[in-house]
Parts: C-alpha cells; sequence; structure tokens
C-alpha cells in the first residue's frame, strides 16, 4: 500500500459525524467520530492548516432531503444537510478541491471486507462510513497502489 500524494479530509456530516484523515507519509488514515458542531470547528482548524495548498482534497457525502426526512420534521432530520454546506464553504474558502458522493456508492464500493483487509477498520459506523469515501474518492483519483489493493 503507499501513501498518498496530498491531503485528504472524509466526512460523515450528521448530528454524529464521522471523519477521517490520509497524508503523505502515512500509509493508514485515522477516523473517528464526534458531534457536528465540534467536526465542523476541528475541520475548519484542519482545512485552515492547510490553507491554499493545490493537493489538499475534502470529500463529503452527499445528502438529498426525501420522505423520511421530511417525516423526522424539525431541525433532526437536516443536520446532514447543514454539515455539508458549511463543509463545501469551509474547503472553498480556502481553496481546497470539494468532492460530494452517494451513500450508496461509497457503501457498494467500499464494503467492510475491504475495509478489514486494508487495515482501515473502525468500529464506529460513522468513522467506517468517512472511510468508505475516503477510499472511493483515492481510488477514483486514480491512486494505483490503494486500487491495485482492493481491486486485485
Amino acid at each position: 500500500m503507499t501513501a498518498p500524494d496530498g491531503f485528504w479530509l472524509s466526512v460523515d456530516p450528521g448530528k454524529t459525524t464521522g471523519l477521517a484523515t490520509a497524508h503523505p507519509g502515512s500509509d493508514e488514515p485515522s477516523a473517528w467520530e464526534m458531534p457536528l458542531e465540534g467536526a465542523l470547528d476541528w475541520a475548519w482548524d484542519w482545512m485552515s492548516a492547510y490553507c491554499g495548498r493545490g493537493d489538499v482534497t475534502v470529500v463529503c457525502e452527499s445528502y438529498v432531503i426525501g420522505p423520511a426526512t421530511l417525516r423526522k420534521g424539525g431541525a433532526g432530520g437536516t443536520w446532514s444537510l447543514r454539515g455539508l454546506g458549511a463543509l463545501e464553504w469551509m474547503a472553498r474558502r480556502n481553496g481546497h478541491r470539494f468532492v460530494e458522493q452517494r451513500p450508496a456508492e461509497a457503501k457498494a464500493f467500499g464494503t467492510d471486507a475491504k475495509l478489514r483487509a486494508l487495515g482501515w477498520w473502525s468500529p464506529s459506523d460513522h468513522a467506517r462510513d468517512a472511510l468508505r469515501h475516503l477510499l472511493l474518492a483515492r481510488v477514483a483519483d486514480g491512486e494505483e497502489g490503494l486500487a491495485a489493493a482492493v481491486l486485485g
């Protein structure tokens, strides 16, 4: 496995937010979860630290308001949407590339078996979802060593 060429932040935004980071010099990403407000503060600090670099990518789970969201009612169903908007603004403000991915696409590609095989497993559902998005984005970006490891 190879370390990434650039700096990566992957976020599964929601009331409980999953985060994952990867950077040059480290073969394994870090992943954890925290409440949205703390995650946004942390993400702003992280993105600001790399402001203006051309090798930073922020990956977020996309969010669509559907019938289930509307049934939840109130602000409870919009945590993800609010987090996604804030993260996109932060990334663009700091000059970073911003990528959105559909949850189903990341889950289908970044299976539990692949995460375990890579040594990327996390017991946290939200952190694991952030890792799924990180994996999909890095392979889609053309990281050959990572692609070979998961695609054979």
